[in-house]
């Protein structure tokens, strides 16, 4: 007899050497994801306020109406130089591929009035770029829990990455 899907998720996180506090976020999410389903639309969220600003469109803080769940949504302009598109690409495929604790999980994407919307988590810590601003420097403890977090993403193959 095979593992349920609940089985085998606690499974695949034993292997990826995850805490219980990194387990309990990721499986949080998961079920969050679950229950905002497949399809998203404009409709579906309520504007709460602009997060910031980048390369090829703005970030706005969003609430999921009917699960009432608080969003980052990134909403970027299609009228973009080919290398932006290149990332926006790159990005979808990884966000899409990836559910691991130190990651910004990603709920999906839909196309809207010439924006295409990437919904994600809502993070209240600020951007690492933006800490380094305010702090002047990152300790090398830290920086190094940083460093070991993003290059450790076991359930991505960046070499499908265009």
């Amino acid at each position: 007899m095979g593992k349920t899907s609940i089985e085998a998720l606690q499974a695949r996180l034993e292997e990826l050497g995850m805490d219980a506090v990194q387990r309990k976020r990721l499986e949080t999410f998961l079920c969050q994801k679950e229950q905002i389903g497949k399809e998203l639309t404009d409709a579906d969220f309520e504007k709460l306020g602009e997060l910031g600003t980048g390369n090829g469109g703005v970030v706005v803080k969003v609430r999921h109406k009917s699960s009432d769940l608080i969003m980052a949504r990134k909403l970027i302009h299609l009228e973009v130089k080919p290398a932006i598109k290149k990332q926006i690409i790159r990005e979808l495929k990884v966000l899409h591929d990836c559910n691991f604790a130190h990651i910004v999980g990603f709920y999906g994407a839909f196309y809207s009035d010439g924006e295409i919307s990437i919904c994600m988590e809502y993070m209240d810590g600020g951007s690492l770029d933006l800490i380094l601003k305010k702090a002047g420097r990152i300790p090398e403890s830290i920086l190094g829990i940083i460093t070991h977090a993003v290059s450790y993403v076991p359930s991505i193959s960046f070499s499908k990455i265009p």
